[in-house]
């Protein structure tokens, strides 16, 4: 069992989806579908800026923020979140609505799978995967408000599913930490009584 919640959390890690996202972006940007791999780019950055911005609130403002029981907000889940949602969005856009709502439902399923997995190995606590929830489903809203406004992409899913496995495979075991980034940032602020003074 255990074996399996690790496989499945790790499909939520940072050392997968980044490479995963910049082999998409890259894809999009060859094919010169810049609009696209532009707005790929900006709802990843969104999801990195948000998710780091309460992480470094929490951490510097811990006895301040003592209410809302959070240390730090689940990365692997907004990240989770953020990516395969919008990947749904953008394999369902020339679908019928009953396909979309199944492609989306299965993005969005992936995402709440791993979001349990960070509870499962006390990586996190339930109130830190519902803000990571949130800024994931902020993020993909965001994307597929824009999204949708753009020409369908034909992009090879089969290929682009088997690339995500076999980085997944490739990378099992690998685990990027940013943590320490987010610690190192609320150390700042507070000696610069920036925040939380």
């Amino acid at each position: 069992m255990d074996v399996v919640v690790n496989t499945i959390t790790h499909l939520g890690d940072e050392a997968l989806l980044i490479p995963a996202a910049v082999c998409l972006v890259a894809y999009l940007a060859y094919r010169h579908f810049q609009s696209h791999a532009l707005l790929w780019l900006t709802t990843l950055a969104l999801c990195g800026f948000l998710t780091l911005a309460l992480k470094v609130i929490f951490s510097a403002c811990g006895d301040e923020l003592r209410v809302f029981a959070i240390n730090s907000p689940s990365g692997h889940t907004s990240l989770s979140l953020t990516f395969y949602g919008c990947a749904a969005v953008m394999a369902s856009v020339d679908k019928t609505r009953a396909r979309q709502l199944a492609v989306l439902a299965v993005g969005a399923g992936l995402a709440l799978v791993i979001a349990l997995t960070r509870i499962l190995i006390h990586a996190h606590s339930t109130r830190e995967v519902l803000t990571g929830l949130l800024v994931g489903g902020l993020c993909v809203a965001w994307f597929g408000k824009r999204y949708y406004t753009l020409r369908p992409v034909a992009l090879p899913w089969p290929a682009f599913v088997a690339g995500v496995v076999l980085l997944a495979v490739a990378t099992h075991g690998v685990h990027w930490d940013f943590e320490w980034l987010a610690r190192r940032v609320a150390e700042l602020l507070r000696s610069s009584a920036l925040i939380c003074a």
